[in-house]
């Protein structure tokens, strides 16, 4: 089974810090066999055309967007559309539990984000904190490929992940809430090189979304590694 590894550098490094980082990667990463693990960096966005140029000959990393605008395109100062980013990333976070807290997200802008990065061929790693949150997600029709990141309040940024029979109760929640929808299950929580190989031992889980841990390429290089 394919595993997933998203890393998520929310607003850290310059571009030079980012371009070091993906060298330094890459050197930690050779002979690993990344045909069944895909490893996807999430930098700001200002830094993806750079990103994405170094990484053109390195097919085992892609590049995500940490978020895209509600707005397919427009009078929005300050946005950025998911058909500009679509030019550099493959994927894009859609209601991560800090856009949700801290720019104060409704359900109503996290399902419109949701559907421009359908429309622009992204595909999107919905995040959710709780049953409530998943509840309020309306997916458009269509959609065939998304993930799912289940980001329990309490276990990020910490030190010890959810227990596994926890994380594996809401996969059953949410495999009896959106029915016959296909999607792919994301853990995000104090992830790291000592629990990821646990966490991977259930099939029901097929990635892992890591913070603070994915900023040191030693660090991610053991996670992908573990």
């Amino acid at each position: 089974m394919e595993r997933f590894y998203f890393a998520n550098w929310k607003e850290n490094k310059t571009l030079n810090e980012s371009l070091a980082y993906i060298d330094e990667l890459q050197k930690f990463l050779v002979g690993c066999d990344l045909s069944k693990q895909r490893v996807v960096i999430f930098p700001p966005s200002v830094f993806l055309p750079q990103l994405y140029e170094r990484l053109s000959s390195s097919p085992g990393i892609q590049l995500g967007a940490q978020d895209v605008s509600a707005f397919l395109d427009g009078a929005h100062t300050g946005e950025i559309s998911a058909r500009q980013i679509s030019s550099f990333a493959h994927f894009a976070l859609v209601g991560h539990s800090e856009r949700r807290r801290e720019e104060g997200e409704t359900p109503t802008v996290i399902n419109r984000k949701i559907l421009a990065c359908y429309q622009n061929s992204l595909t999107p790693i919905v995040c959710v904190g709780g049953e409530s949150e998943l509840r309020s997600l309306d997916l458009p029709d269509g959609l065939s490929s998304f993930s799912l990141a289940f980001e329990p309040p309490g276990f990020i940024g910490g030190e010890v992940a959810q227990e596994t029979a926890r994380i594996l109760d809401f996969y059953r929640v949410a495999r009896k809430i959106l029915a016959n929808r296909p999607f792919s299950f994301v853990y995000g929580g104090s992830v790291s090189e000592n629990n990821v190989e646990e966490i991977f031992k259930s099939p029901e889980i097929s990635g892992v979304l890591i913070g603070h841990l994915s900023l040191d390429a030693k660090k991610m290089a053991e996670i992908i590694l573990a």
